[in-house]
């Protein structure tokens, strides 16, 4: 099964198909997919689900899912990694990675299609056309106004479907709970290891390379360094910080290495 990768902690996309060309696959982000007209069938780990204009589907990591298109369809993506949530929980926006991991993590609300009243829908409509008309795109993931529409959808579904967020569902160890930790400790480097990671899920440090090769098709510290990169040139590129303050944010010993980091980055 092919495995899609996204670095950058928030993008958008928006295409028509009459054809949908992509295989069943899997991805190490998070996306909330919204129908802007068309008609088809959505799979998602093996759950059959039919859309129409104003659907709204919920995709994670670990998950597997494709479309079957009946009609031309106008999709809209919003994809976005572990990393987004904690970026605005760095900027004292609260309890964004509880909420939509949580929500994310429910498969009573991905395997369904989910319902809105008539109000909520056109209020969906609305934030999705509010996310469409933003410029530049290139400024998406630090964008306030962004965010605030971002969690707007969120809330949304929270309302629209309340009984089914109250639903716990038991958890093993799942690649969910690895990106987690993973985005949650990326400023901590002594933790990203994959000795200290295969400690916390409480297994070899043979079998979570291994596991991790499987599941996301590259290799862990590839992987670490890929995430990190943008968020390091984003600082760099802002000026807002020096490079000694970024080196010793993202836990270099000195200006050098992260040089040298950021030369073979570029590459």
């Amino acid at each position: 099964m092919d495995s899609f990768k996204q670095f950058d902690t928030l993008d958008v996309s928006e295409f028509e198909k009459e054809v949908f060309d992509l295989p069943e696959h899997g991805q190490n982000y998070f996306e909330i997919m919204y129908i802007l007209n068309g008609s088809g069938t959505h799979s998602l780990n093996g759950h059959k689900m039919d859309y129409a204009a104003g659907s709204v589907f919920l995709i994670s990591p670990g998950d597997r899912h494709t479309f079957l298109i009946a009609s031309r369809t106008h999709f809209f993506a919003i994809k976005y990694t572990e990393g987004y949530a904690l970026f605005w929980e760095r900027r004292g926006m609260p309890n964004v990675a509880k909420y939509t991991d949580r929500m994310m993590a429910n498969k009573f609300l991905k395997e369904r299609q989910l319902q809105f009243s008539d109000i909520a829908g056109r209020a969906l409509a609305g934030v999705i056309a509010n996310i469409r008309a933003y410029e530049p795109r290139s400024a998406l993931s630090s964008s306030l106004f962004i965010f605030h529409q971002f969690q707007s959808i969120l809330s949304l579904i929270m309302e629209q479907q309340g009984d089914f967020m109250e639903q716990e569902i038991p958890q093993k160890v799942t690649v969910n709970e690895v990106l987690h930790y993973i985005h949650r400790n990326i400023y901590l480097p002594d933790k990203l290891k994959a000795k200290k990671l295969a400690a916390h899920f409480h297994v070899s440090e043979n079998y979570f390379g291994t596991f991790f090769k499987k599941h996301f098709h590259i290799g862990f510290k590839e992987y670490i360094d890929r995430v990190r990169y943008p968020l390091i040139k984003r600082r760099i590129d802002s000026g807002e910080l020096r490079m000694k303050e970024i080196a010793a944010e993202f836990g270099f010993s000195d200006t050098s290495h992260l040089f040298v980091f950021r030369k073979r980055m570029e590459q």
